[in-house]
């Protein structure tokens, strides 16, 4: 008899510990966490039992917020007067909070540019067709790079936009197959392709743009076959600039900018299979521009790699 009123006893006292809000509390907690988060009619706000806290005075609250296809958690402190609510985020101070997202982030197999013993990794999710992308990877290389190369590990990660950019999956691809053979021509393609990624966007079709992507160096390795032994040629690359001018640690003029664009792609033809003595690269500045307006589409045409065959 004893022992049944025991447990009799024991469930009382663990019901009361886990007991849900008074409604008319109730009540109150969702009409406050609705304004504060403003959330739509759509989402439902469910209320947990009231739990023991670590705080004195207030119990621990879980409450969640559910739409049809997503349901969130979130952890809450209620008074015990029910006078306040207080939105708890714990820290566990005894971790390192970037060694936990960095093990969310797998990086295995990538290719990888700078120091790999760097303290700073700088991991960036790359589309080769879109225009911020590239304008992030001309901040990135040469310019940091350049600068704190050797304190820095830079990793590139797949993340192509196929809805709105068609050829961007395609170059991932042919990227990520370089990289498996060679890191460093993994970069060079990178870099060209964010250095032309008008040429390619102005092919025709999605066919048209992922062979664009593969044709130049197929072309220029079968060439070496086929022009006599004889005739003295080579392949020249000339690296072109906007008319703004550009003054930095890195490039002190548009002539060491146009320069450098060319470079890349010398670079990455060679690590095609091209010969790098059918190769020439040539910078020339602003001076050569398609076209004489201000606006982005001019600044955009102008920035550009040019192919010429010419004699040596």
């Amino acid at each position: 008899m004893m022992r049944r009123a025991f447990l009799v006893l024991l469930l009382i006292c663990l019901g009361c510990s886990a007991q849900s809000p008074p409604a008319d509390v109730a009540q109150l907690v969702e009409r406050h966490v609705r304004a504060q988060y403003s959330l739509p009619p759509g989402v439902k706000v469910i209320l947990g039992p009231l739990r023991a806290s670590d705080f004195a005075n207030y119990d621990a609250l879980t409450v969640t917020f559910a739409s049809p296809n997503k349901k969130q958690e979130f952890e809450f402190l209620l008074s015990r007067d029910h006078k306040t609510l207080v939105r708890l985020t714990k820290m566990d101070l005894t971790s390192d909070p970037y060694a936990e997202i960095m093990k969310k982030i797998d990086v295995s197999g990538r290719p990888t540019r700078g120091n790999r013993d760097a303290k700073v990794t700088v991991v960036n999710y790359d589309d080769f067709e879109c225009p911020f992308c590239s304008r992030m990877h001309e901040t990135l290389f040469p310019g940091l790079f350049k600068e704190y190369g050797n304190q820095v590990l830079f990793i590139y990660k797949d993340y192509p936009l196929e809805e709105i950019h068609p050829w961007a999956v395609h170059a991932a691809v042919n990227a990520n197959c370089l990289g498996a053979q060679n890191g460093d021509a993994y970069w060079d393609y990178a870099d060209y392709l964010h250095g032309n990624q008008h040429a390619i966007s102005a092919e025709k079709g999605r066919d048209g743009q992922n062979a664009e992507l593969d044709k130049l160096a197929a072309a220029l390795k079968d060439l070496e076959t086929r022009i006599p032994k004889d005739l003295n040629w080579v392949l020249r690359i000339d690296g072109h600039t906007d008319i703004r001018p550009i003054s930095t640690g890195n490039f002190r003029s548009n002539w060491e900018l146009s320069s450098s664009r060319a470079i890349s792609v010398v670079k990455f033809l060679i690590s095609k299979g091209v010969s790098p003595g059918r190769l020439v690269a040539a910078g020339f500045g602003e001076y050569q521009p398609l076209s004489s307006g201000g606006s982005d589409g001019d600044l955009r045409r102008n920035r550009r790699i040019e192919l010429k065959l010419t004699e040596k």
